[in-house]
């Protein structure tokens, strides 16, 4: 499906949310070993990009709470976007 810097691309795909876009790759991410990424070895584990905020996360109800986060506080979403994944007991990759 094309180079994709950050692993083995599953399937890219749009949310459309009333006009407003997000674009996901879902891909299986690079392996590392003692460090090193190991080239052409890919993990079993699924990941979720969004290229409009450069972030990746281990599910999507993450992936979706940084970016509805990044949309009403652009660039200073971390906070916000952690305390909701965490008060929703979804695993934050930060």
């Amino acid at each position: 499906m094309g180079e994709f810097s950050w692993g083995k691309v599953i399937e890219k795909f749009d949310y459309d949310f009333d006009g407003v876009t997000l674009s996901v790759v879902k891909y299986h991410p690079t392996l590392y070993v003692d460090g090193f990424a190991k080239q052409g070895c890919y993990s079993d584990d699924v990941s979720y990009h969004s290229e409009e905020m450069h972030r990746s996360c281990g599910s999507l109800f993450e992936l979706l709470i940084y970016w509805l986060a990044h949309k009403q506080l652009g660039l200073n979403n971390g906070a916000l976007a952690v305390g909701i994944c965490k008060s929703l007991d979804i695993k934050s990759s930060t």
